[in-house]
């Protein structure tokens, strides 16, 4: 498979790096945020129901009709479900001479890697309400986790048109420097704020959840929100400091997509067709939230030259940042590798450089009808840096990859010497991606050199 992907231009979004004091309470904040009208400040769990009156505050919390600090209205398309709040990290926010508290929330049943939620308690005209705010963590082109796209999914009282202005800090952690090891030190290299404005409907009634809109629109009007001249519907929350590891599990997703019926039809496509054809076909994944998972048109070689080449698509739904790798035939008649080729392993990398989805869902497959294999990346810093070198010395790493695989090996020798090449090819560096295989009965198994290089061992998912 040969790569031609289009020339793409795309805005990084940037954050504002910060120095937090680990043993200070008072949270700071940029210098254009930090006006006397907003205060953040951490709060025990006792100070926080003293100065609320809520002695009996439930740390179980559950997102159904009917229960909360009163009445629960609830968008009807969210299923409801049980929360442990966090009481460790507890942020106070008094802003416009009113008060809200912040706490982070972990499903009973797990934590889901692409999403966070919170409960605010917030004070509106000596009442104490509540809110659920759901927002999505992701991982950007450059590694980094990001939060965004806040939104409410449950209120405890209509606001109306009220406005809920959020900002938070997240601490980076992508494995590199100081957060070599997954743990921040809180440097000012692993801590990110940022900011957005959550706004209710003009319903007296809650039923469709809220909306989100940037502090700073792009058509120029609008600006950060002064809750001291704003609506009295606006509340300002600042959100607790967290770390944001994204969990990255390639055997759920290898299980996930065998499972997937659209997946297991083109790949059993492309497996018939890697005998019958004299040239590649291939498709390009997307996962799209809204969409789940879909295809590229079909794109084949040529009997002159077999190799595919594919491009990303720019549609609407289909855009490089949901791009979550390729699907592909190899060639039976020995014109092509059995397992995957070095330019293979570029179209990964340029994946893994612009997508924006979670690192267990990136991969490459590959079919004939000896066996199907997956290239399922473990580190996606790596894999995004070792893309410059593999193009610049693209002639010098195909020369010695097929050196180690041989088209005309049996498919065992073609297998050893690709995981021999992963393991030499980049002498120190990491390449950053791991080899899989799928066993007759579907299951998926790791392939990796055993300690003498001679041999392949696996391990099922």
């Amino acid at each position: 498979m040969r790569r031609k992907f289009k020339h793409l231009s795309y805005f990084l979004s940037t954050g504002i790096f910060l120095f937090l004091g680990c043993q200070t309470e008072e949270i700071p904040v940029t210098e254009d945020w930090q006006k006397p009208i907003r205060r953040a400040t951490k709060v025990s769990f006792s100070t926080f129901k003293q100065l609320t009156g809520l002695s009996d505050f439930n740390t179980t919390f559950t997102l159904s009709k009917g229960k909360g600090l009163s009445t629960r209205r609830t968008n009807e398309s969210y299923t409801p479900e049980d929360f442990i709040v966090d009481t460790n990290q507890i942020i106070q926010t008094i802003s416009g001479g009113k008060t809200s508290y912040a706490f982070l929330m972990t499903p009973k049943n797990g934590e889901k890697e692409d999403s966070r939620f919170y409960l605010i308690v917030y004070d509106k005209e000596g009442s104490w309400l509540d809110m659920v705010i759901q927002s999505d963590v992701f991982i950007d082109a450059d590694g980094n986790p990001n939060e965004t796209g806040f939104r409410e999914i449950y209120a405890s009282a209509a606001r109306g048109t009220g406005c809920t202005t959020v900002f938070t800090w997240v601490i980076k952690c992508n494995r590199k420097g100081k957060c070599a090891d997954g743990v921040c030190d809180r440097g000012s290299i692993c801590l990110k704020a940022g900011s957005e404005r959550i706004c209710g409907n003009d319903k007296e009634d809650y039923l469709d959840g809220g909306w989100t809109k940037p502090l700073q629109p792009d058509g120029g009007g609008g600006g950060s929100p002064n809750p001291e001249t704003d609506s009295d519907e606006e509340t300002v929350v600042n959100l607790p400091i967290q770390t944001i590891i994204l969990r990255n599990d390639p055997c759920k997703d290898l299980k996930e997509k065998s499972e997937n019926i659209s997946f297991k039809e083109k790949m059993e496509e492309l497996k018939g067709k890697a005998a019958t054809q004299n040239f590649e076909s291939a498709y390009a994944m997307y996962q799209n939230p809204a969409e789940g998972l879909s295809f590229s048109p079909e794109a084949t070689g040529t009997v002159n030259e077999p190799a595919v080449e594919l491009t990303l698509n720019m549609s609407s739904t289909q855009t490089p940042t949901n791009a979550i790798g390729f699907i592909h035939c190899h060639l039976d008649n020995g014109r092509t590798f059995k397992v995957f080729s070095f330019t293979n392993i570029i179209a990964l990398a340029y994946v893994a450089s612009v997508s924006t989805r979670p690192t267990s869902e990136l991969g490459i497959f590959v079919t004939t009808a000896s066996g199907t294999f997956a290239l399922k990346v473990n580190d996606r810093i790596a894999l995004k840096n070792n893309l410059l070198w593999m193009q610049m010395a693209q002639k010098s790493y195909e020369k010695e990859f097929a050196e180690k695989v041989d088209k005309d090996h049996p498919l065992d020798k073609q297998v050893l010497g690709l995981l021999r090449f992963m393991k030499k090819a980049f002498k120190d560096r990491t390449l950053g991606i791991d080899l899989y295989q799928q066993d007759s009965n579907g299951t998926w198994e790791k392939l990796e050199l055993s300690n003498n290089e001679k041999n392949v061992n696996s391990k099922k998912c």
